[in-house]
């Protein structure tokens, strides 16, 4: 099946793109911001996921990828919300129908990896926020990711 979006918000130029890094304080992977320039939020189908956490597969679903300029469903507001409870090399870039981030991430060892942070496995020392053993991997990078949408079985 084909990768399609529905409900997604007006096209980025490179310069929005670049504007929106420098106003969220965050460098954006190419890879990335070539998906932003082709789609800007919006609900995929199919839009279920695996990820494993703790050696156990299960399965996710997008409800949407987030904006960076429109008034819901955006990348700012979900970094207020999570800032101190997502490791800081990572960026929310969709949600689940339940709120909880999809997570890019930014720098470090796990750059360009896509993990799934689940509020039921949110650590409650905040010195373990910035580890990963408590989110969901999902991918080794993005492309994969959306590669890997699936209807689960």
């Amino acid at each position: 099946m084909t990768l399609q979006f529905t409900d997604g918000e007006a096209s980025l130029t490179p310069e929005t793109i670049q504007e929106a890094e420098q106003r969220l304080g965050r460098k954006f992977p190419e890879e990335y911001k070539r998906f932003l320039l082709k789609q800007h939020g919006g609900h995929p189908e199919p839009c279920e996921f695996a990820f494993v956490r703790q050696g156990q597969k299960d399965w996710g679903a997008v409800a949407y990828f987030l904006s960076l300029t429109g008034e819901h469903e955006n990348i700012a507001d979900y970094l207020v919300s999570y800032e101190d409870r997502i490791p800081r090399d990572t960026i929310p870039i969709a949600r689940d129908p339940g709120g909880n981030p999809i997570l890019l991430t930014l720098g470090g060892k796990n750059q360009g990896k896509v993990y799934f942070w689940m509020r039921e496995h949110e650590p409650e020392d905040p010195d373990e926020v910035q580890e990963y053993g408590y989110l969901g991997f999902v991918a080794n990078s993005l492309d994969e990711f959306l590669g890997a949408l699936t209807d689960a079985p």
